[in-house]
């Protein structure tokens, strides 16, 4: 155990143990309906906007695999590795974890960001097409 940690464990093998200081740990399955991030902006300090685009070019080139933890291995997971997520987007407080809240926020500004990609393909598709009406008449 570790300085300041709380650990809740269930009745399996494995003993229950903290990895760090001041941590929370679950050793068994959380199940819950909801967790509420704070998200007020009267919450947040140095606000700075995204540009959706450049982290949809994050997103595409982030390397996405499965895996399954080494000493909880009973599920199945998917999500890029947390040193390449904090090394691509530069957010959170560590390279050992990615927070739920980062994960959220760039997937919303990469949606954003492909919605303006598509929108910029579909002015260009219809300036194509009526070059192309122009042409054919």
């Amino acid at each position: 155990m570790h300085e300041g940690a709380v650990v809740f464990a269930d009745s399996s093998d494995t003993p229950p143990r903290s990895e760090r200081e001041n941590e929370v740990r679950s050793q068994m399955p959380v199940f819950a309906p909801a967790f509420n991030s704070t998200s007020a902006r009267s919450a947040k300090t140095n606000v700075e906007s995204v540009d959706p685009e450049t982290v949809l070019d994050g997103v595409e080139n982030l390397e996405i695999t499965t895996w399954k933890f080494k000493h909880n291995g009973t599920g199945k997971h998917i999500e890029p590795m947390a040193e390449e997520f904090a090394k691509t987007f530069d957010l959170g407080d560590d390279d050992e974890s990615i927070s739920t809240v980062d994960a959220e926020g760039v997937a919303l500004a990469a949606i954003q960001g492909l919605s303006k990609k598509l929108a910029k393909r579909d002015d260009w598709i219809a300036e194509l097409e009526q070059r192309l009406t122009a042409l054919e008449a």
